[in-house]
Protein backbone atom coordinates (compact mmCIF):
# COMPACT_ATOMS: atom_id res chain seq x y z
CA UNK A 1 0.00 0.00 0.00
CA UNK A 2 1.36 3.20 -0.62
CA UNK A 3 1.23 6.44 1.54
CA UNK A 4 -1.21 9.08 0.10
CA UNK A 5 1.00 12.36 0.64
CA UNK A 6 -0.71 15.29 1.58
CA UNK A 7 -0.46 18.65 -0.25
CA UNK A 8 1.31 21.57 0.97
CA UNK A 9 -0.55 24.55 2.03
CA UNK A 10 1.02 27.88 1.21
CA UNK A 11 -1.15 30.79 2.61
CA UNK A 12 0.11 34.80 3.24
CA UNK A 13 -0.69 36.92 6.47
CA UNK A 14 -1.13 40.60 5.59
CA UNK A 15 -1.99 43.60 7.42
CA UNK A 16 -1.11 46.95 8.87
CA UNK A 17 2.25 47.31 11.35
CA UNK A 18 0.82 46.33 14.59
CA UNK A 19 -2.17 45.13 13.08
CA UNK A 20 -1.87 41.96 14.94
CA UNK A 21 0.07 39.25 12.07
CA UNK A 22 2.74 38.09 14.66
CA UNK A 23 0.05 37.06 17.48
CA UNK A 24 -2.50 35.45 14.31
CA UNK A 25 0.69 33.91 12.61
CA UNK A 26 2.19 32.43 15.78
CA UNK A 27 -1.20 30.61 16.39
CA UNK A 28 -2.23 29.26 12.88
CA UNK A 29 1.55 27.97 12.83
CA UNK A 30 0.88 26.18 15.93
CA UNK A 31 -2.49 24.92 15.56
CA UNK A 32 -1.68 23.70 11.73
CA UNK A 33 1.90 22.82 12.20
CA UNK A 34 3.55 25.18 9.40
CA UNK A 35 6.89 26.87 8.90
CA UNK A 36 6.20 30.09 9.53
CA UNK A 37 8.63 33.55 7.63
CA UNK A 38 8.49 36.71 9.00
CA UNK A 39 9.71 39.47 5.98
CA UNK A 40 11.43 41.66 8.70
CA UNK A 41 12.49 38.78 10.71
CA UNK A 42 14.33 37.20 7.94
CA UNK A 43 15.61 40.48 6.66
CA UNK A 44 16.91 41.22 10.28
CA UNK A 45 18.55 37.34 10.56
CA UNK A 46 20.63 37.76 7.46
CA UNK A 47 21.36 41.66 8.07
CA UNK A 48 23.06 40.25 11.90
CA UNK A 49 24.44 37.53 9.69
CA UNK A 50 25.72 39.38 7.17
CA UNK A 51 25.11 37.95 4.11
CA UNK A 52 25.24 39.47 0.97
CA UNK A 53 21.74 40.20 0.67
CA UNK A 54 21.63 41.15 4.05
CA UNK A 55 24.00 43.38 3.51
CA UNK A 56 22.54 44.81 0.84
CA UNK A 57 19.95 45.69 2.23
CA UNK A 58 21.06 47.20 4.74
CA UNK A 59 22.88 50.01 2.67
CA UNK A 60 19.13 50.97 1.83
CA UNK A 61 18.20 51.08 5.38
CA UNK A 62 21.27 52.75 6.69
CA UNK A 63 19.74 55.26 4.05
CA UNK A 64 16.57 55.31 5.69
CA UNK A 65 14.79 53.75 2.20
CA UNK A 66 12.76 50.96 1.90
CA UNK A 67 14.20 47.80 0.59
CA UNK A 68 13.89 47.26 -3.35
CA UNK A 69 11.13 44.93 -4.20
CA UNK A 70 13.70 42.56 -6.34
CA UNK A 71 16.41 42.13 -3.23
CA UNK A 72 13.30 41.46 -0.65
CA UNK A 73 11.69 39.29 -3.30
CA UNK A 74 14.71 37.27 -3.80
CA UNK A 75 15.57 37.06 0.00
CA UNK A 76 11.83 35.46 0.49
CA UNK A 77 12.07 32.98 -2.23
CA UNK A 78 15.47 31.85 -1.53
CA UNK A 79 13.94 31.04 1.95
CA UNK A 80 10.52 29.33 0.63
CA UNK A 81 12.94 26.81 -1.40
CA UNK A 82 14.49 25.98 1.47
CA UNK A 83 10.92 24.62 3.37
CA UNK A 84 9.34 23.57 -0.44
CA UNK A 85 8.09 20.29 0.56
CA UNK A 86 6.19 22.27 4.14
CA UNK A 87 3.56 23.60 4.68
CA UNK A 88 4.08 27.50 4.97
CA UNK A 89 2.83 30.84 6.30
CA UNK A 90 4.53 34.11 4.43
CA UNK A 91 4.06 36.80 7.31
CA UNK A 92 4.39 40.79 5.67
CA UNK A 93 5.39 40.10 2.20
CA UNK A 94 4.16 40.70 -0.24
CA UNK A 95 3.75 44.34 0.45
CA UNK A 96 4.08 46.24 -2.80
CA UNK A 97 2.36 44.45 -6.43
CA UNK A 98 6.03 44.42 -8.09
CA UNK A 99 6.72 41.94 -4.80
CA UNK A 100 3.29 40.10 -5.31
CA UNK A 101 4.23 39.56 -9.40
CA UNK A 102 7.66 38.24 -8.44
CA UNK A 103 6.25 35.88 -5.98
CA UNK A 104 3.80 35.03 -8.12
CA UNK A 105 5.86 33.66 -10.45
CA UNK A 106 7.92 31.64 -8.38
CA UNK A 107 5.42 30.16 -5.89
CA UNK A 108 1.84 29.57 -5.34
CA UNK A 109 -0.28 31.10 -2.42
CA UNK A 110 -3.50 28.80 -1.57
CA UNK A 111 -4.76 31.54 0.58
CA UNK A 112 -4.80 35.36 1.30
CA UNK A 113 -5.12 36.43 4.58
CA UNK A 114 -6.21 40.21 4.77
CA UNK A 115 -6.63 41.73 8.31
CA UNK A 116 -8.46 44.64 7.87
CA UNK A 117 -7.82 46.73 11.56
CA UNK A 118 -9.14 50.26 11.80
CA UNK A 119 -6.52 52.54 12.51
CA UNK A 120 -7.73 53.72 15.84
CA UNK A 121 -8.05 50.57 16.69
CA UNK A 122 -3.97 50.13 15.64
CA UNK A 123 -3.30 53.46 17.14
CA UNK A 124 -4.77 52.32 20.82
CA UNK A 125 -3.32 49.52 20.77
CA UNK A 126 0.08 50.90 20.10
CA UNK A 127 -0.14 53.25 23.18
CA UNK A 128 -1.38 49.99 25.50
CA UNK A 129 -1.08 46.76 24.06
CA UNK A 130 -2.90 45.39 27.02
CA UNK A 131 -6.28 46.99 25.63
Amino acid sequence: MSAIRAKAFRAIILGAPASGKGTISSRIVRDFKMKHLSGGDLLRSQISAKTDVGLLAKTFMDKGSLVPDDVMSTLIINELALIKQHSWLLDGFPRTLKQAEILHQQEHADVVISLDVPEEEISCWSLDPHI
